[in-house]
């Protein structure tokens, strides 16, 4: 009888029913494969549990990796006469990724600023996208200078920001 898993580079992600990692590593091994712990290109299987790395679905997704469920994976190892010789698990597409706050059309005045020490006293540097700048030794002046800054260009966002709060 032929492995489930023969000649195949196998990686689990999540939780297994009933397997700690050890055990499904050992699993993947007794079914004939190989069990590697990142996803690479000669990586043919993926398993997936509950809570897998998002990092590994998404790599897995890029490299059209064939994944299988851990609830199939452990029906599996339970009972290794079930697989019907096909191809195992199905090639998933890589999570889609949240998509990025659309850029405001006004107020191209947002700014962020860097802290640090130099030559014995705090630092603190303001840029703004416009292109302007401002050093001082406390954040809370720095900031204050950046709002007047925004406040001489008529910013509309620094508005709606005062109001807000």
């Amino acid at each position: 009888m032929a492995l489930p898993f023969a000649n195949l580079t196998v990686v689990v992600t999540g939780e297994v029913p009933g397997m700690d990692r050890d055990g499904a590593r050992a699993a993947v091994r007794l079914l004939g494969g190989t069990a590697a712990a990142g996803v690479t290109r000669s990586v043919d299987l993926l398993v997936v549990g509950e809570g897998a790395g998002v990092a590994k679905l998404r790599k897995a997704g890029e490299l059209e990796i064939r994944q299988l469920t851990a609830k199939a994976f452990a029906a599996l190892v339970r009972e290794p006469e079930s697989w019907d010789g096909n191809p195992l698990g199905s090639v998933a597409s890589p999570p889609v990724e949240p998509s990025a706050p659309a850029e405001r059309a006004t107020g191209g005045h947002g700014a962020g600023s860097s802290s640090w020490m130099r030559a014995g006293r705090y630092v603190t540097v303001v840029n703004c996208r416009c292109g302007w700048r401002h050093e001082a030794d406390r954040y809370n002046d720095a900031r204050s200078a950046h709002s007047d800054h925004r406040r001489a260009v008529g910013d509309p966002d620094l508005a709606n920001e005062e109001t807000a709060a």
